[in-house]
Formats: structure tokens, C-alpha cells, sequence
């Protein structure tokens, strides 16, 4: 269950990070995706991403840790089912393609913004469009 003052929070996470680029292990989509989830709910999930790695291939090894060979298999063990994306609301979890990603991280996580999903890039947060979202989890 969402803090009471979510959609301020919401608003604070994105203008907090809006210009940070994206820095495997400290500033990447798993990172951000679950300190907004951390900011809106007032608590962590597990488990924690931050400090873990510091290269994709990192990252990579850190997820099968976690028993996940994908982003998906992540978003569904820490976050649960997903939900289908149209059906995302503000504050959501997204997993959406990354169309300038490398290709072996083809999708990322991002947060739903309203019909716009906001991503981490290497020039801070863009937007992609919610439409593109393949899967979606509440926060």
C-alpha cells in the first residue's frame, strides 16, 4: 500500500534524478525503479540492488543470484504478477524496451509517469511510451 503522499514523492523521485546518468550498481533501472517503489510504499523490497555490481555483467550474475535470468524473472520474484501495461497507473513498475539498450539488456525497468513510462539513460531520465511496455507491476 502506497504512503499517503505518494504522488508528491512520485514527483520528488523524478526531479531528484532527472539529470543523473545511469551508473550500473548505484544509478541503473533496477536501482531506481525499486527506490521509487522503496519511496511510495515507505518500504524496501528485497533484495537490495544498490552496491551489489558495477557492470552489466554484474548485474547479470547478481539476478541469477536470484535465481532470475531476465529482468522479468526479477520483476516477478521481487515484485510478484504483473499486470498487464495499459493497465499501469502512476507510480508503477514497468518493464518496457530500451530501444538505444545494448543488446543483451533489451528491456529495462522503468516507472509509469501516466501515458509515458520514465527510464534511466546515460543523459538522466527520458520517456518512453507506455504502449511499448511489455509488463507492469503495482507499487
Amino acid at each position: 500500500m502506497r504512503v499517503q503522499d505518494w504522488d508528491v514523492r512520485l514527483a520528488e523521485c523524478i526531479e531528484a534524478v532527472r539529470n543523473e546518468p545511469f551508473q550500473w550498481g548505484k544509478h541503473d533501472c533496477a536501482i531506481w525503479a525499486m527506490s521509487v517503489r522503496l519511496c511510495l510504499r515507505g518500504r524496501d523490497v528485497k533484495p537490495d540492488w544498490a552496491g551489489k555490481y558495477k557492470t552489466a555483467k554484474g548485474a547479470a550474475r547478481h539476478m541469477l543470484r536470484m535465481d532470475a535470468k531476465n529482468l522479468e524473472e526479477a520483476g516477478r520474484i521481487i515484485l510478484g504478477e504483473p499486470i498487464a501495461p495499459l493497465l499501469a497507473q502512476r507510480g508503477d513498475i514497468v518493464l518496457t524496451p530500451d530501444p538505444e539498450g545494448p543488446s543483451d539488456w533489451p528491456e529495462v525497468f522503468g516507472v509509469c509517469i501516466g501515458r509515458d513510462v520514465a527510464v534511466v539513460t546515460a543523459e538522466g531520465l527520458a520517456t518512453h511510451p507506455l504502449m511499448a511496455a511489455r509488463l507492469a507491476w503495482r507499487t
